[in-house]
């Protein structure tokens, strides 16, 4: 909860993954509680359409802007509690943290989990993003030897050999 309201992640989009839909709503309702605003949460029970979840939680990699979900009428997510119902696939490079809540016993899921937020990420999304979000921008760059690294407490790193 503290890393949550730290000075750090305050303009941080946040994926928050645990393998148990109990997690998850115990984690909604504790961040909740704790004053964090735009916390969404999905499991196999949840009842919200879950594009539209992913949509105001990555809005820029699903092809719309904040302000698009401002002029719906939808609040934009900043922290998405999520079990393993987010499959393969999914675009939420919008997300500038991972946090693997419980560590699940299979790599191969760690690595799918890990795998919706750190991909190639496109250019001309990032400048999208980055021109609407400024604040952003220091935590979005790549730097040129292909190497990308977000540093804080959930470090999430990739090597690319394409630069």
């Amino acid at each position: 909860m503290r890393l949550l309201k730290s000075k750090e992640m305050a303009d941080r989009k946040v994926l928050i993954f645990t393998e148990f839909a109990d997690t998850a709503r115990y984690l909604r309702r504790e961040l909740e509680k704790e004053g964090i605003e735009g916390v969404a949460e999905l499991d196999s029970g949840s009842k919200v359409n879950r594009a539209d979840a992913i949509r105001r939680f990555s809005p820029y990699y699903n092809g719309i802007t904040s302000a698009d979900l401002e002029e719906d009428g939808q609040e934009e997510t900043r922290v998405l509690i999520a079990t393993d119902v987010l499959s393969e696939g999914l675009n939420l490079q919008d997300a500038t943290r991972l946090i693997n809540y419980d560590i699940h016993w299979n790599p191969v899921r760690l690595m799918q989990r890990i795998g919706r937020v750190d991909r190639r990420l496109n250019p001309d999304i990032e400048a999208k993003l980055v021109a609407d979000h400024p604040e952003t921008a220091k935590h979005r760059e790549r730097s040129r030897s292909g190497t990308s690294c977000r540093p804080t407490t959930s470090t999430l790193c990739s090597v690319s050999t394409t630069g």
